[in-house]
Order: C-alpha cells, then structure tokens, then sequence
C-alpha cells in the first residue's frame, strides 16, 4: 500500500478529529441524561426516557453548558415515594465535585475551550480549508492533533464516570423485577 500524501494525511486527521468530537458529544448526552433519575418501576424509565430526550438536539455547547447545573451542579432534591411497598424506588444522581469553586471554573473554562476549537473547525477552517502546500497540511494536522490532545481528557473523564455510576444497572435491576412479576403472574394464572 502506498504512504498518504501529505493533503490525505490531512483529510484522515481531519476525519479523525470530527469523529472525536461526535463521540464526545454522545458520551456528553448519555451523561446528562443519567445525572437525575428517580421513580419507582415505569416512573423511573419515564424519568430516565425524558432526560435523554431532552439532550436529544441540543448543540454540544448547549450540553456544555447544561453540566453547571447537571454533572458538575448541586444535588437535586429528589422526591420521596408515595408508597414505597409497590415497586422498589430507586434514586440515581451522578454529580463531578470539585475541591473548590475555581477549579470548576478552570475546568468550565477548558471545556468551553474544546467547544470553541470543535466550532472553529466545524463552522469557519472547513470551508476555508486549503491544502495546498506541504506546510499548510502540516500546520493543519498539528492543529488537529492539539484539538484531540485537550478533547481527550475530557472524553475519558465522562466515560469513565458514565461506566461507574450509569443507571443502566437500575434499568437492568427493574427489568429483572418486572420479567419475576410477569413468571409469578404466569404461575399463578396456571394454577
């Protein structure tokens, strides 16, 4: 196979950028969408449904913005049960804390920065990209490779914190409860 030319190594980092930004951006969503979840049984997917829905659309600096008061924001109150012997009732939070207030505007600050970068490059360096010489591949690539560099740390903490604290498992736990009801009902209609 034949080396890239300087103009498709280009093309390929560029690829490769956006499709960081669009995992970013999914990671964010699945996140925020899992920071408040509450309810017992249906409540609980109906919470759980309606917060993914509300991320659904929104621009990446939306979501940015939308982690003060979500992952990086206070806890919520979240509201007691009206009657806990009906379904198990489970309350989820997923909340980032930080030592002190300037570190979470320093943090805020990088993040809007990758925004800003993610922007730029979507909205203004594509359309006016010229690949025309050796040196201007190379300066684009380096850019390119900078904006992955600080994605990157924000993409793995939201990750991780999305693997460690998901309420998928809730989801799951719900699941099983509602598949014994279902085999109690069965057994029961049998008899």
């Amino acid at each position: 196979m034949p080396s890239l030319s300087l103009q498709d190594q280009a093309l390929r980092e560029l690829g490769r950028t956006v499709y960081n930004y669009q995992k970013f951006e999914a990671v964010l969503k699945a996140l925020i969408a899992q920071t408040n979840v509450y309810g017992s049984g249906d409540e609980f997917l109906r919470n759980f449904e309606k917060l993914q829905s509300s991320t659904s659309g929104q621009t990446l600096g939306a979501l940015v913005n939308r982690l003060a008061d979500t992952l990086y924001g206070p806890s919520k109150e979240i509201p007691e049960p009206d009657d806990i012997s009906k379904d198990p009732y489970l309350p989820s939070e997923c909340r980032i804390v930080f030592t002190s207030k300037l570190d979470l505007e320093e943090h805020i600050e990088k993040l809007k920065s990758v925004v800003l970068a993610r922007n730029t490059l979507i909205h203004h360096t594509i359309g006016q990209l010229k690949l025309d010489s050796d040196d201007a591949c190379q300066s684009f690539i380096a850019d390119l490779k900078q904006q992955n560099d600080n994605l990157k740390p924000f993409y793995e903490e939201f990750q991780h914190t999305l693997t460690h604290s998901s309420p998928i498992n809730a989801i799951s736990i719900f699941e099983q409860i509602e598949n014994h009801r279902r085999t109690k009902k069965q057994q029961t209609s049998e008899n």
